[in-house]
């Protein structure tokens, strides 16, 4: 069943962007139009002509979410309304439906509502790098003021708790040292100790 209707729906969008509308096919052959009603008719056939062809290239584009757009054609005009979620798939859906044939102007009334997933997803990065840069200068403020470690070069680097140690030491034992002055610190869920002993330095 869902085969079937992919098929139709991909039927139906093939036969909205090859069928030229009413209009267009009757001034091409330059049939007189006998009366007003029948003009209106036909402007009516031919906005609801656009809007469909306008509606299946946002529903074929794998870029724009086409349920949150609504599409209305008068005339030679396009109207957008609804949301998308970045500036750019906004002038996306404004170029695809100036695209159409017989649509000449877009009124572009699609607003743009930021993810708010991503901003949930960017604050927490923000709260978490605050949070790294408190704790490395917290172990750095240990390291650099101990007596015993005035003579080496040690590199911090902390990442959600998880430090790494890297740079140079005179000794085993200052080694050692500088490991637990750093797992000491509140906050430090565990400490990768990559310095180097180098008796001088």
């Amino acid at each position: 069943m869902q085969v079937t209707f992919s098929i139709l729906k991909a039927t139906l969008v093939t036969l909205l962007l090859i069928t030229p509308p009413i209009s267009d096919a009757v001034e091409q052959r330059s049939i007189p139009l006998a009366h007003e009603k029948d003009r209106e008719l036909l402007k009516i056939v031919s906005e609801n002509w656009r809007k469909g062809t306008i509606d299946a290239a946002f529903l074929l584009n794998k870029n724009l979410e086409s349920r949150s757009i609504h599409v209305s054609v008068d005339a030679d005009t396009a109207v957008l309304t609804g949301e998308v979620n970045s500036a750019v798939k906004k002038s996306l859906a404004q170029e695809i439906a100036l695209s159409v044939d017989g649509i000449k102007k877009v009124n572009n009334q699609l607003n743009v509502i930021a993810n708010q997933n991503n901003e949930i997803i960017n604050s927490k990065a923000i709260i978490q790098d605050k949070a790294d840069v408190v704790l490395t200068s917290k172990i750095n403020q240990r390291l650099l003021t101990h007596k015993h470690l005035r003579s080496a070069v040690i590199n911090v680097h902390s990442k959600k708790g998880m430090v790494e140690l890297s740079g140079k030491t005179p000794s085993e034992s200052v080694k050692d040292l500088a490991y637990y002055l750093a797992k000491n610190v509140n906050g430090v869920k565990s400490v990768d100790n990559q310095l180097r002993v180098s008796g001088h330095l």
